[in-house]
């Protein structure tokens, strides 16, 4: 047995050598050469042992984890600072002459873009026209919500906006959500985390379009598809404007009643599982920790808040029910169009096509 003195490192005198290198030191090997040495020739020194892991490693990346946080807590806090910020009018975009106006893929449509700033934030928005317009007419308008993680052009070609303004002659506004989402009250994403006044900001788009010479101030309308169709709800608790509302696979998560009557449209599908037709919470609302009411439920509230006095009239058809209460005040109506098997999708082919509907139901033709 070799001492431990040559391979011992706590030897500080001599050099560390592993035991095994140092036990064939004690022997020696005859070369072919008739030389001897002290390694066998066929030996093979073993790999280098394995630095231990740096489980500390990860700690590189920790500076731009650090900033990606600080990043995202300044914008959230620039957007929640919107709440508090006072509307500039219009930014010169809204009113026309329009300088820039391009055609609409796939239409003959035109759009321009307008600008609102709400405090910190400048919210753009879209106006969709005719290509051409007789000059003293005045056109209705449809303002247009998009619905969660949509934006404006996802929802107007989803309904095929822009073929319908061509068709039917009015005025298509596509405002922009924040994070595109909408503050309905307690739903939901970005814009109700950080409780962004969409009241305010689109109470001033429409105020402002409504002042164009091209528009109907009589005719202002509001429409919009799940989040955007539960804004929808809200803005009625807060204008007077409005002559008429449709919400498409949306509910009310407000308890404010109506500003003024006003005729209202509801079309929702009962295989909807994001907002379900029955109520309760589908999975984005559950991970949001919203519940809603069933839609039935919800409709013959909204009749008895517009005042309506009889039952409503029921109409079966191929894919699609509908009741609508038409005693109203001010001789407002209240409609339920039920789509069998709808999904939470813009209904557009089969048994109801929602934005010929929705522009039928406002006398758009």
């Amino acid at each position: 047995m070799i001492s431990d003195g040559p391979s011992d490192p706590r030897n500080g005198n001599r050099e560390w050598v592993p035991y095994h290198v140092a036990r064939l030191s004690e022997f020696s090997f005859s070369r072919p050469d008739g030389t001897s040495s002290s390694t066998p020739s066929n030996y093979q020194a073993p790999p280098p042992p394995r630095r231990p892991r740096r489980r500390w490693a990860w700690f590189g990346c920790l500076p731009a984890v650090l900033l990606a946080v600080v990043v995202l807590v300044v914008i959230l806090l620039l957007v929640a600072r919107q709440r508090d910020g006072e509307i500039e009018r219009s930014n010169g975009t809204v009113l026309p002459p329009n300088t820039v106006t391009t055609p609409v893929p796939d239409s003959a449509a035109v759009t321009a873009t307008c600008a609102i700033t709400q405090g910190l934030i400048t919210r753009e928005c879209a106006i969709i026209t005719p290509p051409s317009v007789a000059a003293g007419t005045r056109l209705p308008v449809v303002f247009l919500l998009a619905g969660l993680g949509d934006g404006p052009v996802e929802v107007r070609g989803t309904g095929d906006w822009a073929n319908a303004v061509v068709a039917r002659n009015f005025m298509l506004v596509t405002p922009s959500g924040i994070s595109n989402s909408w503050n309905a009250g307690t739903c939901c994403g970005i814009a109700k985390a950080t409780e962004i006044d969409d009241v305010t900001y689109l109470s001033t788009l429409i105020d402002e379009i409504s002042r164009r010479p091209d528009v109907d101030p009589a005719r202002i309308y509001l429409a919009g598809f799940s989040n955007g169709g539960m804004m929808v709800y809200r803005m009625l608790c807060s204008t007077d404007r409005l002559a008429g509302a449709a919400s498409v696979s949306g509910t009310k998560v407000v308890t404010c009643p109506s500003k003024k009557p006003i005729d209202l449209l509801h079309i929702h599908g009962t295989a909807d599982d994001t907002v379900p037709y029955e109520g309760g919470a589908g999975i984005v609302a559950t991970l949001m920790g919203v519940t809603f009411q069933p839609v039935p439920m919800m409709a013959d509230s909204l009749s008895r808040e517009e005042g309506c006095s009889s039952a409503p009239t029921e109409t079966r058809g191929d894919g699609a029910d509908t009741e609508e209460w038409d005693q109203c005040s001010g001789g407002t109506r209240v409609r339920l169009v039920t789509v069998t098997g709808g999904t939470h999708m813009w209904p557009l082919n089969g048994a109801v096509d929602a934005t010929e509907e929705i522009l039928d139901f406002f006398g758009i033709r």
